[in-house]
């Protein structure tokens, strides 16, 4: 995830797992990715493989790549339905904009501070409000 190399920190997924457990009873742990079909290798590879051997349920949802009119890649595919987002910039604040206008604008998705994401979830088909949470932070 480009947000999280530019705020400067990894994510410790096993470490992430263990504090889910250790606070209540931890039914399932999923980590849905798309995957571009024609590809044959994605960088997002190894971590998918690491998640499944280390207790997550991956969840891949096949995408196909194409350039569009003025030359940019792009990918294609169905939305999964839940949103994470940490600080953007304004390419992509622009757009996460619109799927989070009933609580933020571009200017909260700029403006993000460290370690909060706005959070819109998919629950039986239907998508929640946005809301924002505080994640926890190194060390």
């Amino acid at each position: 995830m480009p947000q999280l190399k530019t705020l400067n920190f990894d994510i410790d997924y096993k470490r992430l797992l263990s504090e889910f457990q250790s606070r209540g009873t931890l039914l399932r742990a999923f980590y849905c990715t798309a995957i571009i079909e024609d590809q044959e290798y994605s960088s997002i590879r190894p971590l998918i493989d690491w998640l499944d051997y280390n207790g997550y349920t991956v969840v891949t949802k096949a995408t196909k790549e194409f350039i569009d009119a003025s030359g940019r890649r792009k990918v294609k595919g169905n939305n999964a339905g839940t949103i994470i987002s940490f600080r953007v910039g304004s390419e992509d604040a622009t757009y996460l904009a619109r799927e989070c206008q009933e609580r933020f604008d571009e200017i909260d998705l700029l403006q993000l501070p460290n370690y909060r994401i706005y959070l819109k979830l998919m629950i039986d088909g239907t998508p929640s409000l946005p809301f924002s949470v505080t994640t926890l932070s190194p060390g």
